[in-house]
């Protein structure tokens, strides 16, 4: 059940084009010249459709099959909505991508729910997923065109400049929508290197094709002048939908988010903490990583620094109460001028275009900021304006800001190439209250570069200052532990990232991951789901399967590689299933390949 309904949207089919022009004056300094010929792709809401009103044929035309059923709108008690209901129909609009571009991808989210299996036919073994139905298709006008998609997230193109077919299997391979009578919100992005699907803010498909110019895909569905739902494949059963959006270019991980997940979920709770044995554990952050699934590094802006002002952005971030956002990021500028480097911007969580978006502050590097509650007197730094605009380049920035309530605190501290250290501080409170507390960075004349596991909602740690066992390795099984951490089911993979140290006598004297019922040892109630250690070995309760453990270790090396080493291990929570991902790099640094395994029956 969705919770957190926000409001009743009407229909949109519009294309939000947005610029922001500065002229020149002291503060800003002159405009910036073109950054070249470069088109720098950006996020834009180009169509909405919440299904909450009646049916204006205007914008939808609803059709039947042969022996089916117009589309009509029903009330949903799950969602507590009104939602298009297909049986054996369709619907066509006007492509809201005509009245826009697209450089990059074409994006869509919507929530989607498939008719429950008949229980007859499953307690015979009789029963079959739907897994044929088209969800969408972009279709040319006399048909001789088109793309659409399935509910097993086949991608199917039928073009002048070639045809492409993946993941039509006749069973359901890919697992995207495997729990029929169920909603799932499905957000997904066709670009140009292929496709990628998300389903509850889990990565389901990320499929690159490599042997097929997918540039044609998204130019396809950019310009052709029809999108349908329900229609293109040769199979169409009973289905819902609701809430459709389309954007031009890549979604981001608030985009990706399902809606209404993390602390108002009605899932069961989950525990994790680590044990150490004959070993120690030197712990750098434990959070939510938004990009350390993808690993290797991520940056904002060209290298040549020729960015304009407004035209390149990190992902939006949203940041819970009680809760620290880190960023530690390498500043690159052209030092033309002291705002040629990073931009912090805090909002109420609405995308950039969104008709109720609100910029709360705009903090600029270099001590300057503007917004609703923007105020000089709360910011302080210790800046020398003499060097600033060399200082930057290349400078170490770590910034982290703290949400308590209403209150939100940001923090910085940058070391230059030269060993100089700034520290620059700003506070504000929302006098109306904080919803979502949204936050991203900008830059302009600059590029900024980070590494993935650099990017923390929660805690980050001096090196040495958190250590899970005794240095010398003599930690006895089950008498050192870590700190106890609850995940909840989100788009972000909960991580630790620590260095791991071990007395090299067995190759189980290492970190030990224990996850539980949400229940810390202590508390009454306290049960295990699984255990495992680094030896790619574990046990568990009776949904536990030890076949579910992937590895490659070379044995013969492991306890000295081992040692010392830098670990990554990530957690994605997906409604009664976890999936763990421990990555090891060695001293010289050699990766050891993936460790992995997954748990189903929370």
């Amino acid at each position: 059940m969705r919770t957190n309904r926000w409001r009743q949207w009407r229909i949109v089919l519009a294309a939000v084009v947005t610029a922001f022009c500065f002229g020149a004056c002291q503060e800003w300094g002159q405009m910036d010249p073109p950054a070249g010929t470069d088109i720098y792709p950006k996020t834009e809401k180009v169509g909405e459709y919440s299904f909450d009103e009646a049916i204006d044929p205007q914008v939808m035309q609803t059709f039947a099959y042969a022996n089916g059923d117009t589309p009509d709108l029903v009330q949903d008690a799950d969602l507590g909505s009104q939602v298009l209901h297909f049986n054996g129909g369709y619907v066509r609009f006007f492509n809201p991508m005509l009245a826009t571009s697209a450089e990059e991808a074409v994006s869509m989210t919507f929530w989607v729910k498939q008719a429950a299996l008949d229980e007859a036919e499953v307690a015979a073994g009789t029963a079959v997923k739907d897994i044929n139905s088209a969800l969408f298709a972009f279709q040319n006008e006399n048909g001789t065109e088109s793309l659409y998609m399935t509910g097993n997230g086949a991608l199917v193109y039928e073009g002048m400049d070639g045809n492409l077919s993946v993941n039509t299997a006749d069973e359901a391979t890919t697992g995207m929508l495997d729990e029929p009578g169920v909603w799932h919100y499905v957000a997904l992005m066709v670009h140009n290197d292929g496709y990628t699907v998300y389903v509850d803010g889990n990565k389901r498909i990320d499929q690159y094709i490599p042997d097929f110019d997918c540039s044609k895909l998204v130019q396809f569905m950019a310009n052709t002048p029809y999108l349908y739902i329900g229609y293109g494949a040769e199979e169409n059963k009973e289905w819902w939908i609701d809430d459709l959006t389309i954007y031009r270019n890549k979604i981001s991980s608030t985009q990706i988010a399902r809606p209404g997940s993390g602390s108002g979920s009605n899932l069961p709770e989950i525990g994790f903490f680590f044990a150490v044995e004959g070993a120690y554990m030197d712990i750098r952050s434990v959070g939510y990583c938004p990009y350390i699934e993808n690993g290797g590094s991520y940056t904002i802006g060209a290298a040549d620094n020729t960015a304009a002002w407004w035209t390149v952005f990190s992902d939006y971030m949203t940041v819970p109460d009680k809760n620290t956002l880190n960023w530690r990021f390498t500043n690159y500028t052209n030092s033309s001028a002291n705002w040629c480097n990073w931009v912090i911007v805090f909002t109420n969580g609405k995308e950039r275009d969104a008709a109720d978006y609100v910029e709360y502050v705009v903090l600029r590097a270099d001590a300057y900021g503007w917004g609703t509650y923007y105020n000089a007197a709360n910011l302080t730094h210790n800046y020398n304006f003499d060097t600033f605009a060399t200082d930057m380049n290349g400078a170490d920035v770590q910034l982290k800001v703290t949400r308590d309530g209403s209150d939100v605190t940001m923090t910085t501290v940058t070391t230059t190439e030269s060993g100089a250290v700034y520290n620059y501080d700003y506070h504000f409170e929302v006098s109306e209250g904080i919803e979502d507390l949204g936050v991203f960075l900008t830059c302009e004349g600059a590029h900024l570069t980070f590494n993935a596991e650099d990017v923390v909602i929660g805690e980050v740690y001096e090196p040495g200052s958190y250590l899970v066992g005794a240095t010398d390795c003599s930690a006895g099984w089950w008498t050192v532990f870590s700190k106890f951490s609850t995940v909840q089911d989100t788009p972000y993979p909960f991580t630790y990232v620590f260095y791991n140290y071990t007395n090299q006598s067995a190759n189980w004297c290492n970190w030990v991951l224990v996850c539980t019922n949400g229940k810390d040892r202590e508390e009454e109630g306290y049960a295990e789901h699984f255990v495992l250690r680094a030896d790619a070995y574990g046990w568990g309760d009776a949904n536990y399967n030890g076949t579910n453990i992937v590895s490659s270790f070379d044995w013969n090396t492991f306890p000295a590689d081992m040692n010392g080493a830098y670990c990554r291990i990530f957690l994605i929570r997906d409604n009664n299933r976890v999936d763990m991902t421990a990555r090891t790099r060695t001293t010289d640094g050699r990766d050891l390949g993936e460790y992995t395994f997954f748990y189903e029956g929370l």
